[in-house]
């Protein structure tokens, strides 16, 4: 019809679509001929991977079910490596004793296997408690003793309360006798942090976190301060190896070097009280390995690291309002519940948004009135992150009405501006990544999983070209169909006009042919187009 419109003659394009619906239908074959290799590679890639999680599934199943230990074979030997292709004949000469269970589910890559790591992640779920503090599980001992932990990214040693620890009674103890692996070290350790102390010796045991860590060093504490009304029993640190005491390995550069995870980075998310809904217990995760894109927007944004001993990095711009700090040196410690700044800074804060101060130095609004408090700009790498009064106001209601803290508090930190707790971490999804020194942050998902926008598929001219020749005979009989009837068309007669007299005057209403009418036409879209950012 495009050919008819332009004038061009009849038989031109019926000869157009005639080759058309004949030739293509032989280049579209050559193009799926090229591409087979490629789709058959990768329906072999998956239909390995879903091979291997049957047969260890399967091969843990079988050993449990024959009370067989790990490494040995089953008598029947009927677990067979077969290729996917005939794994479901062999299944059929399989007795139903020998199947697995009908509720056990193949999990995916990020999770584990019977307690162990499969090389790219390892999730501990983290427990909320009043947005405050967030506590993991963790596992000593053969048996295991279980312990509830925080996970601190401003130390690096880890401890639990000995079960000759008097001021810890309420509390899980860690009892060495009652472990089969339990090698003493004798050493002494002495740890302080910004509020309380522990001391105790260093011990040798195996700890399960998300995998079994073999001769992994850890504290056995025989006095701990401020135990008492706690909600965690121990801690893990997260921190370099550079400031951990008694030149003990962090656990999770014991997880990398063991194999449990295949690089060096973990990363945080924590959720919100308000995004919870009632009775949900998913406070948060922490993921040793690579990070989850089901808790994070977007992408992930990496700056430099400092040094290696704490999870230190710049901060370019800090602005509030009128004020301003450049050159802002910041680390990021998942075991402080607030953000913490020097005095100075944090007096100019406070005067910017006209708190009051209570004796503790803590500012907080009486009647929340906090709808006009402007936004806290971290600028990070010329990246802008943005935090709303609704982040940095922590709300507490009262029964004599609500009443609203800043989340931050002023300390004496040394040479450092800022350290970044759980109230920075709840907003931005944090990796740390020790192999490229390097700290990453990312908009948090604030109900998991988040839902990332599909990129718009790119304009195929190859399969728009030849897509229409894809169906083989069918083109072929349609274009024939077309000629049919376009010889048709031709073979009736055509009724022409009468010519008209060229000299004849015109009427006064025809508009004179030297006038140009000029049509009315749909404003031109242009094409330029402007992309909001969600940190901007």
């Amino acid at each position: 019809f495009f050919f008819a419109g332009m004038g061009a003659p009849t038989v031109s394009w019926m000869v157009f679509l005639t080759i058309w619906a004949c030739v293509l239908p032989f280049c579209s074959a050559r193009i799926r001929v090229q591409l087979q290799p490629r789709a058959k590679a990768a329906k072999q890639d998956v239909d390995t991977f879903i091979h291997t999680r049957y047969a260890v599934f399967h091969k843990i199943y079988t050993q449990e079910k024959n009370g067989l230990k790990e490494g040995e074979e089953p008598a029947s030997k009927r677990l067979r490596w077969l290729p996917f292709g005939r794994r479901k004949m062999a299944n059929r000469r399989q007795k139903k004793t020998d199947q697995p269970p009908q509720n056990v589910q193949f999990v995916s890559p990020a999770l584990t296997i019977n307690g162990t790591g499969d090389g790219l992640s390892v999730p501990v779920p983290l427990s909320n408690f009043v947005d405050m503090q967030y506590f993991g599980k963790m596992s000593i001992g053969t048996p295991p003793q279980t312990f509830t932990v925080i996970f601190d990214t401003g130390s690096s040693n880890t401890w639990v309360p000995s079960v000759k620890c008097s001021s810890c009674r309420g509390h899980q103890r860690y009892d060495a006798s009652k472990s089969s692996t339990y090698v003493p070290r004798g050493e002494f350790l002495e740890l302080k942090y910004g509020k309380g102390s522990a001391t105790g010796v260093l011990t040798e045991d195996t700890i399960i976190l998300g995998g079994v860590i073999k001769n992994a060093i850890f504290g056995e504490m025989h006095n701990v301060a401020d135990m008492d009304g706690s909600e965690y029993d121990g801690l893990v640190g997260l921190a370099f190896e550079t400031i951990a005491l008694g030149g003990v390995r962090p656990l999770w550069l014991s997880m990398h070097d063991q194999g449990l995870i295949n690089q060096s980075v973990f990363s945080m998310w924590l959720s919100h009280r308000r995004d919870l809904q009632r009775g949900d217990s998913s406070g948060g995760m922490l993921t040793f390995g690579e990070p989850d894109p089901d808790l994070y927007e977007d992408a992930i944004f990496y700056v430099p690291l400092l040094m290696e001993n704490y999870w230190m990095f710049y901060v370019d711009t800090f602005t509030l309002g009128s004020y301003t700090k450049e050159g802002v040196v910041a680390i990021s410690d998942t075991g402080t519940s607030l953000l913490v700044a020097g005095q100075d800074m944090f007096m100019s804060i406070v005067w910017v948004l006209g708190c009051k101060l209570t004796d503790n130095q803590i500012c907080y609004w009486p009647r929340c009135n906090t709808r006009e408090l402007p936004d806290m700009v971290f600028v990070l790498g010329g990246k802008e992150f943005l935090m709303e009064p609704i982040d940095y106001v922590l709300r507490a209601d009262q029964d004599r009405g609500a009443t609203c803290y800043l989340g931050m508090q002023a300390a004496e930190i040394g040479n450092l501006d800022i350290i970044l707790g759980d109230v920075w971490i709840r907003k931005f999804y944090t990796v740390y990544d020790a192999g490229r020194q390097r700290m990453g942050h990312a908009i948090s998902c604030r109900v998991p999983p988040c839902q990332h926008p599909k990129p718009a598929p790119e304009f195929n001219h190859v399969s728009f070209v030849f897509g229409f020749g894809s169906g083989g005979a069918t083109g072929v009989v349609v274009g024939c169909l077309v000629a049919i009837l376009l010889v048709r068309q031709v073979r009736q007669p055509r009724e022409y006009p009468e010519p008209v007299d060229t000299a004849e005057t015109p009427s006064p209403d025809s508009p004179s042919p030297d006038v140009a009418v000029a049509s009315p036409s749909a404003p031109h879209p242009s094409g330029t187009g402007e992309t909001s950012s969600l940190l901007a």
